[in-house]
C-alpha cells in the first residue's frame, strides 16, 4: 500500500472563494452583464420593428370607397338597433307599469 501511495501526487485542496470574493466578482462583472443585456434588448426591439414593417407590407388596405361604404353601413346598423332597443324598452316599460297598476288595485 505504501508503494501505491508513493505514486500519487498530492494536490492542494481548493476551497470555495469567500462570499466577499464572489460578491466582488459579481460587482466587477456587472457592467459586462448590463451591457450585454442592453444590446440584446436593442437587437430584439429592432427585430420586432422590422417584423412589423414586413407584416404591414403584406396587408391589403381598403380603398377610400370601401371605407366610406362600410362606415355608412355601420352607422345605419347602429342607429337601427339603437331605435329598436329604445322602442322595445319603452314598450316593455309601459306594459310593466300597466301590470303594476293593475296589480295595485
Amino acid at each position: 500500500m505504501a508503494k501505491v501511495a508513493a505514486g500519487v501526487e498530492k494536490k492542494p485542496i481548493v476551497t470555495e472563494p469567500s462570499w466577499i470574493t464572489r460578491g466582488l466578482q459579481w460587482i466587477v462583472g456587472l457592467p459586462v452583464r448590463a451591457g450585454s443585456w442592453t444590446v440584446a434588448k436593442a437587437r430584439a426591439a429592432r427585430q420586432f420593428y422590422e417584423d412589423v414593417k414586413l407584416e404591414l407590407q403584406k396587408v391589403s388596405w381598403p380603398t377610400w370607397k370601401e371605407v366610406y361604404t362600410q362606415t355608412v353601413v355601420v352607422l345605419i346598423v347602429v342607429f337601427f338597433f339603437g331605435f329598436f332597443l329604445y322602442g322595445t324598452n319603452w314598450v316593455l316599460g309601459y306594459l310593466v307599469s300597466k301590470l303594476f297598476e293593475y296589480a295595485a288595485r
